[in-house]
């Protein structure tokens, strides 16, 4: 079943130059790229993320990492930051993408300071979510044809 999510915009009351601090493990740069006026630059990684979940599920799992996949793409004119993220870690079970934007807010562009912005959307869908609503799906329907070949006999 595929679950979406949107954020409310956030503000910060620093500037778009200050960068939030990176909550991941691990990363090893995939793909790099520098336009040569140095304004934009996109960056693709494999990230390692720490799972916080308890001890028992990450046992049951076999996992203690969870590994994606980042491309930060940042434009220094616009003053945006674009991020997309997607899993690597059981991605023919579970999907997720993640869209997150860091930018300049618009009302306050002219004025002595600038606030930053963050908004985020994600999706998730996983097939063994999808392959349980299926069976119990078919369960019931076949539990109701049942009720209905015994209400005939009657």
């Amino acid at each position: 079943m595929v679950q979406t999510y949107q954020s409310p915009v956030r503000v910060y009351k620093y500037p778009f130059e200050i960068v939030m601090a990176v909550i991941f493990v691990g990363s090893e740069i995939t793909y790099e790229y520098h336009s040569e006026d140095g304004a934009e630059e996109v960056i693709e990684r494999k990230c390692q993320l720490n799972v916080e979940a308890p001890y028992l599920v990450k046992k049951i799992a076999g996992v203690d990492y969870v590994y994606f996949t980042q491309k930060n793409a940042l434009d220094r004119r616009k003053r945006t930051l674009l991020i997309e993220a997607s899993n690597i870690s059981f991605a023919n079970r579970i999907v997720i993408k993640e869209n997150c934007c860091y930018y300049v807010s618009f009302l306050f562009v002219f004025t002595a300071y600038s606030l930053k912005c963050f908004s985020r959307n994600g999706l998730s869908d996983s097939s063994i979510e999808t392959i349980i609503y299926d069976y119990l799906r078919l369960k019931a329907s076949e539990s109701l044809m049942l009720e209905n070949r015994s209400s005939f006999r009657d």
